[in-house]
Order: structure tokens, then C-alpha cells, then sequence
């Protein structure tokens, strides 16, 4: 656990450092893929924030990430998930606080 989260590559030898997100204050606590799609990710941590870090074209590090800063302690849980035959995902978010937050993004765009 640290203020980052590393993706790993497979490969037939070994495996590989992907990619390293930076942007967390304090420990990383969650870390989920936004499926169905999985070219979204999102962490939360100890800072209090939900990163979620947008990889387009499923390019090796993220085209843009977007910081949500809504709780006043550490963030334990987030999911996220595309409500199927729309363009909307909804994510959930949980704090020690204990507080919980629902965002929701259109066509791929920031959560609000």
C-alpha cells in the first residue's frame, strides 16, 4: 500500500511495470475498473479522494484523470458501473466518516 497505484503487464516471461498513477495524498485503499468498458479506473484513499483516471484508447497511461474531493475522512470503497443501453455510469463512494456519496457521468464525462 502507498500514495500510488502501479498496473501490471502480464507477459509470458514475467510481469511488467504498465503504468504508475500518481495523485493520491495517503494510501491507496480501492482500486476498481469501471466495467463493462474498462478504459476507466477508480481509487480512493486515505486523502479523502476518488481519482478516477480515464486511459482513452487504452493508451498505457491515463489521457486525463478528474479528482473528486467530497469526504473529510478515508475513503474504504468505490464502484462504479455503465447502466446498460445508456451512456450513463453511476459510482458509489464510502468513507470512515461515515458518509457515502453517488456520482454519475454522461457519455464518458466527468462524474458529478
Amino acid at each position: 500500500a502507498g500514495e500510488f497505484v502501479r498496473l501490471w503487464r502480464p507477459s509470458e516471461a514475467c510481469f511488467s511495470v504498465h503504468a504508475t498513477l500518481k495523485g493520491h495524498k495517503g494510501r491507496v485503499n480501492t482500486v476498481r475498473w469501471i466495467r463493462p468498458g474498462g478504459l476507466r479506473l477508480v481509487t480512493g484513499g486515505t486523502d479523502g479522494k476518488v481519482i478516477v483516471w480515464d486511459f482513452a484508447d487504452g493508451d498505457a497511461m491515463p489521457a486525463s484523470h478528474q479528482v473528486l474531493d467530497a469526504h473529510q475522512s478515508t475513503v474504504v470503497y468505490a464502484e462504479a458501473y455503465v447502466i446498460p443501453n445508456t451512456k450513463s455510469t453511476l459510482m458509489v463512494s464510502l468513507a470512515a466518516e461515515p458518509t457515502v456519496h453517488l456520482w454519475r457521468s454522461e457519455d464518458a464525462g466527468p462524474f458529478t
